[in-house]
């Protein structure tokens, strides 16, 4: 691809660094993308659905930098180019990120990567739940998976008790999506989706509830994201759902598999639900 929308150097506050006055305050953070996209289309028709939405796409990096609380530029960089490949009408991302503030005795500090969306893809592990219609609420947020990726299996539905033993009984599921998304905008998009499907807070009952449970194998505890969820490894109904969608993945943190930790955990008390079935979205297409 010859064509290329530039953004350059959008400025954000946000904590980045692993001094520790770096950790107490935001600073400045300068971002700039080089998209390779094929602009042909939009030249003849005119038209913002024959290309990539920049705006929308601005926006999202700036409230994903702002609240990163990330150590390097780095990670930041590889993050950004997740956001901005999410789109598959781009085909590479040249991202730099440069802290104005870095040091004393030069302008800025940087890194500059280039990356493919293949080359960031993961598979995400979403436990879904449900104890409030969940007939219809369950089906509802697996069609709306398509925001964070390609939906490429998902499992069977399982009616579990209610953990805190209040509150009527469950409808569980889970999903695999393959996503270029980092984490916490993985999680910004399911807390969207459980907003739109009208998820209230602090209540017991719970129209849906959407936790990213696995990401590859990463290992993430920063901000609101922790990554493996500890209901992997303490919930039997989430172990064995996890099992069913990936029984040979294994856990970051313990190396061992989804099948082996289930099987740990024991059965619970589990009753399948044929008659519910999810109807997963296909792969998402544009921001």
């Amino acid at each position: 691809m010859a064509d290329v929308i530039h953004i350059d150097r959008l400025l954000a506050r946000a904590v980045i660094g692993l001094n520790e006055w770096e950790r107490r305050a935001k600073q400045d953070v300068l971002v700039s993308a080089k998209l390779w996209i094929d602009l042909r289309r939009v030249g003849y028709s005119d038209r913002v659905d024959d290309t990539l939405n920049y705006g929308t796409l601005i926006r999202q990096v700036l409230a994903h930098v702002e609240a990163s609380e990330r150590h390097t530029v780095e990670t930041l960089a590889t993050e950004v180019a997740g956001i901005c490949l999410w789109d598959p009408v781009v085909g590479r991302a040249r991202i730099r990120v440069a802290k104005p503030a870095a040091d004393r005795f030069v302008r800025s500090v940087g890194v500059t990567i280039e990356r493919t969306r293949e080359e960031l893809m993961q598979e995400a592990y979403i436990a879904l739940g449900s104890n409030r219609e969940g007939e219809k609420n369950l089906p509802a947020a697996a069609s709306r998976l398509n925001s964070i990726g390609e939906v490429v299996r998902v499992s069977g539905v399982v009616q579990t008790e209610a953990a805190n033993g209040r509150g009527g009984d469950y409808l569980n599921a889970a999903a695999v999506v393959r996503t270029c998304l980092p984490a916490a905008e993985v999680r910004r998009r399911l807390k969207a989706i459980e907003r739109e499907l009208g998820r209230e807070a602090d209540s017991e009952s719970v129209k849906v509830d959407l936790d990213l449970s696995l990401l590859g194998g990463l290992v993430i505890d920063a901000g609101d994201v922790r990554i493996p969820h500890a209901d992997v490894l303490t919930r039997p109904h989430v172990a064995a759902l996890l099992a069913e969608v990936g029984p040979e993945v294994r856990h970051p943190g313990t190396g061992d598999t989804m099948r082996a930790i289930a099987s740990g955990l024991g059965g619970g008390v589990i009753r399948p639900r044929g008659d519910v079935k999810l109807t997963p979205g296909g792969k998402g297409s544009g921001l």
